[in-house]
Formats: structure tokens, sequence, C-alpha cells
């Protein structure tokens, strides 16, 4: 008898036909719908820039969008680390917003398995929406807009210290 759990996907996930996206960031290893992606640029490309939490600056298309950079605790970094080898162009809730990562890459949605978060895992504001095995490997899901309002959170807080 087999103890393995059935799940059904579409319930937890409207979108888990699609593939996902693997990013490293350190030690950190993220998941995001492959939806959300807009391209992978070279953290080369990245003009540095300090506001905020900004750390720079990258072209999308016709658009310069802010980049951010994680921590491996999912803290926004103020400085961007540099060993950071690739910039991905979020599609969030505010608009394209490049994000640094040491490792992107696509993973084909017959081999992306997802499972609703563990309660015991689940805090209150953390961006992760569920979890996503890939090869053995737990990766955290998040979606651009996830990640997006966890920045502008991040955002807020850094204002108000500064202005404390």
């Amino acid at each position: 008898m087999s103890t393995s759990m059935s799940i059904d996907l579409q319930e937890l996930d409207p979108g888990a036909g699609d593939g996902a996206v693997r990013v490293a960031i350190d030690r950190l290893v993220l998941a995001f719908p492959e939806r959300d992606l807009k391209s992978v640029e070279s953290a080369l490309d990245v003009v540095a820039e300090r506001d905020g939490l900004v750390c720079g600056r990258i072209a999308a298309g016709l658009v310069q969008c802010p980049v951010y950079a994680l921590g491996a605790d999912l803290a926004v970094a103020a400085a961007a680390p540099a060993t950071r080898r690739a910039c991905m162009v979020l599609d969030g809730a505010g608009g394209r917003f490049g994000l640094l990562a040491d490792d992107v890459t696509r993973l084909p949605a017959e081999e992306v398995r997802r499972f609703p978060m563990p309660p015991c895992m689940r805090a209150d504001g953390l961006p992760v929406e569920s979890l996503v095995v890939h090869e053995q490997e737990i990766q955290l899901a998040l979606s651009a807009a996830s990640l997006s309002a966890w920045i502008a959170r991040a955002e807020r807080v850094s204002e108000t210290e500064a202005f404390a």
C-alpha cells in the first residue's frame, strides 16, 4: 500500500501547469512561476544606484527597472553582493523590477511538484506561498507579486527607521 498523498494542483495553484524558474541566492533556493519572469540579464548590466533598498537599475525594454538583492534569510539587502551573476526581471504588482541571483534555471512543468506550505513553516507576512520539489530539492515558491509586496514592506520599514 502506498503512503503517498495525491494533491490536486489546480486547486492549490490555478497556474500549476506552468513551468517554474529555480533561483539560487547564496544558500537560498527559490522558485517563481515561469510566467512571472520577463527576462534574465547579466548582473554586469545593472547600473549601481543606492536609493533606499534599491541597489541599482536595469533596462527592461524601454523602461529602467529598480533592482533589489536578497540575503539568504529573505531580507532585502541594502547593497548588492559582487558575487551575483544574473538579474532576473520580474513583473510584480507595482510594475517590473529586477532581482539579483547567483543562478537562474528554467524547470519544465512536468518536472515540478508543488505542495502547500506546512503549517509549522507559515509566518505572517512572508512572501513564500508554497513549496516546490524538483529532483529531491525543496524550493520556497514565491510569485513576483508576493515578492513585490515583501520588498514594499521592507522599504516602508527602512524609511520609518531612517526618520526615527
